[in-house]
């Protein structure tokens, strides 16, 4: 025989691994949960996406849980001295930085807008965000 493998029936040992086998039990119900906890949420996500824009004035009335991920458009114009960027963030594993801008509607409305994510590599200065043109001062926003 190449060895005594009778160890293996200690007391000490079975419970060890008991223990492990019971943890890693418990981790993947754990995970299991999340992932439906999840599910919901994502079909949110992507069924909005599918929907057309509407008009910022239409979703004011609106429970936040209405109007969540739903795309909105406007017309209007940006406020240049108001853009800044939100450093050191990731991606899909990427480095870079979310770049928002103060955007005014046509009706006088202040607007938060996310212009996007910037590659780390394409950020030349950190603390200057690349222009963005818009013909003429005035956007229409979609997003």
């Amino acid at each position: 025989m190449i060895g005594d493998w009778r160890f293996l029936l200690r007391p000490k040992w079975l419970l060890s691994h008991l223990f492990v086998g019971a943890i890693a039990f418990v981790w993947a119900v754990w995970q299991l949960r999340r992932l439906d906890e999840k599910k919901t949420p994502n079909a949110l996500v992507e069924a909005r996406a599918q929907l057309a824009p509407v008009p910022i004035s239409e979703i004011h009335d609106l429970a936040p849980d209405e109007i969540a991920f739903q795309p909105v458009s406007d017309t209007g114009h940006y406020v240049e001295d108001e853009l800044t960027r939100v450093a050191n963030r990731s991606l899909d594993g990427v480095a870079g930085d979310w770049s928002w801008a103060h955007f005014v509607t046509d009706d006088g409305e202040d607007v938060l807008v996310n212009r996007g994510f910037i590659l780390r590599d394409e950020v030349t200065a950190r603390h200057l965000i690349p222009h963005i043109s818009t013909a003429g001062s005035v956007a229409d926003i979609e997003a």
